[in-house]
């Protein structure tokens, strides 16, 4: 492919991960198909920016605390862009009857009911297909930005690092 990205291996800590450094994705196969293949998007999706120099290591930003929170600011807006598309392949792959229709991976249900809320909205304004899925990714995207976000102090994140019990990607980069 265009990245060169060698097959998934199989690891039961995660339900994916991507090593920059060694350019492999490594996939929880113990998951259903349709969790997996979102995950194996969300995982591209940083193969892609790693590849590409999008994404580059927090090594190569200078070591001062503006700079970190740039690099913080990057790093978490290629999660929340990573899950969304995830979610829409997911959703994609639903609409076809490829994929059970449920609500993993986590935070695929209420992706799926602000993509559907605003997607109806959008048609019911006399946009078409087209122009009423674009606003309707774009307002899920901002609701996995909202899943994300560290609200501060004792509360959690809807959606944190895997494993990361009541961490926000924030905390975890930072």
């Amino acid at each position: 492919g265009e990245l060169d990205i060698p097959p998934g291996k199989k690891d039961e800590s995660a339900p994916a991960f991507y090593d920059a450094i060694g350019n492999v994705c490594y996939l929880n196969l113990s998951k259903p198909n349709g969790e997996i293949s979102a995950y194996f998007v969300h995982e591209m999706h940083h193969a892609k920016q790693a590849r590409t120099g999008q994404s580059p290591p927090a090594k190569a930003f200078p070591n001062t605390a503006e700079h970190r929170r740039n690099w913080v600011a990057m790093m978490v807006k290629e999660e929340v862009v990573g899950t969304a598309m995830g979610f829409e392949h997911k959703r994609r792959l639903e609409g076809r009857g490829l994929v059970a229709r449920d609500d993993t991976p986590s935070g695929m249900a209420t992706y799926r009911r602000v993509y559907e809320l605003w997607r109806d909205r959008a048609l019911a304004e006399g946009k078409d297909e087209v122009a009423a899925a674009a606003i309707a990714r774009e307002k899920g995207e901002a609701r996995v930005a909202i899943m994300m976000a560290d609200p501060g102090g004792r509360q959690l994140p809807e959606l944190g690092p895997p494993g990361a019990v009541g961490e926000s990607y924030e905390r975890r980069y930072g």
